[in-house]
Order: C-alpha cells, then structure tokens, then sequence
C-alpha cells in the first residue's frame, strides 16, 4: 500500500525526539517496526542537521511506496548540506585546539572547529545517514529543501506488493519517487 504522513515540528532541539516519537508510532502502525531503529536514527540526524544549521521551522514526511520507506525532513534554508571529509587524526586536532583563541564559521562549537574535518564534536550525520540507508540525497525547491533517506522494506512486509503507483499519481516523495496515498486502517484516527 501506498502511505504518507506528514508532522511539523519547530526548529527547536525538542524537534528530534518528537520526529522519533512521530516515525516510530507511524512505523509501528504502518506494520513496519523492523525499520524503526534505521528510520529513527536517519530522522534524528535529519531533524538535528535542520535544527543546527537551518534553524528553520521542520516538516518531517515518512512515506512508503513500491516496497521502499522514505523519510524526509525539509527546511526553509536553501544552502545543501555537505559531508566532511574523513578525519585523519582526531588526537592531534584536538591537541591542536588547546590554547586556540582563533575565530572559525562555525558558530554552534566555537572552539571546537579544527582542521578541514570542521569539528570534533559533529559533523558525521551524513556519514551514518549514507551508512544506514540505501540511497539518500537532497531535494532542492524555492523555499528550501528536502533531505531524505530510502529504505527497503522487509520482504515479508503483507503489503509489499500492494502499491501501484504511476507517473500519473497525484503525489511523490522528495526523492521524486511517485505515489499515491491510500486511506486504511493505518491512518490515524481524529480523537
């Protein structure tokens, strides 16, 4: 079956856990808790990515189609994000950083930036992203983007098969993948 849900969440730090409260419950619903670990953990470092360097409301989007999950965070900041080059020495950067007083562009861990790695303290996101996902990447629109990760679901998922999602469906995910939303038991229902 072809599912989406959506939640906006704010460019506060509380916005992680709400968007692991949002995938898991989703996932769970969905019939898809085998993906609740990767997912939550590709949300996490989405929604913090926003967080940090957007600071922009978030909307986080989960979808499923044609056998894959997709999860997707979107901001209303248009710079992309970029992975940093492997650190080949985390020792000696942070010896180097002792007694440091120089200025860097990295406002969130003044101090902390050190070396063409950025800093010691972040920065690896993206490299655990590209570590758990099948294929992830960056939609680019005029008020921002959208940064997703794609999962394949479990062979035995029941309904797997189900979706019949065309060029011609009325919607797709940040990846560009159609689909096509279809109501069931596993949206949720209004209190």
């Amino acid at each position: 079956m072809c599912r989406v849900a959506q939640r906006r969440l704010p460019d506060q730090p509380v916005a992680a856990a709400q968007a692991r409260g949002f995938v898991t419950e989703t996932m769970v619903r969905w019939e898809i808790a085998q993906l609740v670990p990767d997912i939550t953990l590709a949300v996490t470092e989405l929604v913090t990515n926003a967080i940090l360097h957007a600071r922009t409301p978030i909307v986080v989007t989960l979808s499923v189609a044609e056998g894959v999950a997709e999860v997707a965070v979107t901001d209303y900041d248009p710079r992309t994000p970029r992975a940093l080059p492997d650190r080949e020495d985390l020792l000696a950067d942070l010896d180097a950083l002792r007694g440091t007083d120089e200025e860097n562009d990295d406002p969130r861990h003044s101090g902390l930036h050190y070396g063409p790695s950025g800093s010691v303290a972040a920065g690896r996101g993206l490299i655990i992203l590209e570590a758990i996902s099948d294929q992830w990447g960056v939609t680019p629109h005029p008020a921002g983007k959208d940064v997703w990760a794609r999962l394949r679901v479990p062979a035995g998922w029941s309904y797997r098969g189900a979706c019949r999602c065309g060029p011609d469906s009325e919607l797709s995910t940040a990846s560009g993948m159609p689909m096509t939303h279809i109501t069931g038991r596993w949206d949720p229902h209004p209190a």
